[in-house]
């Protein structure tokens, strides 16, 4: 096992941002589901900050997709923002480029 996942809730100018890092698999997926569902609510937009996210896998994309679905159906918004180098080359193998907001801070990704 690696070093596990962890995360982080604010609440921002009208958005709740949840911060992601670490590795995002089938072990820890449900920290995460746990972390998005109180946040499913008409109009809302939520924010994962995939920045921090070293691993991810299909268990994780799931949960993408079930959030976006049922924001989508409420009217609210996913957005991914600074998706790691890791994060982004899986969204994009699996197409998922396609089904989500993506938002990259070049600025953020110039510092870092």
């Amino acid at each position: 096992m690696g070093a596990g996942l962890t995360v982080e809730i604010a609440r921002l100018e009208g958005e709740v941002v949840i911060s992601v890092a670490g590795e995002a698999d089938i072990a820890s997926v449900e920290q995460l589901r746990d972390a998005i569902e109180p946040h499913l609510s008409p109009r809302q937009t939520i924010v994962l900050d995939l920045s921090g996210l070293t691993f991810l896998d299909s268990s994780f994309l799931g949960v993408l997709v079930q959030a976006r679905g049922e924001l989508g159906e409420r009217g609210g918004t996913l957005l991914l923002r600074n998706p790691s180098e890791t994060a982004l080359r899986v969204l994009t193998l699996t197409d998922l480029t396609d089904l989500v907001d993506i938002e990259i801070d070049r600025q953020a990704d110039e510092q870092g």
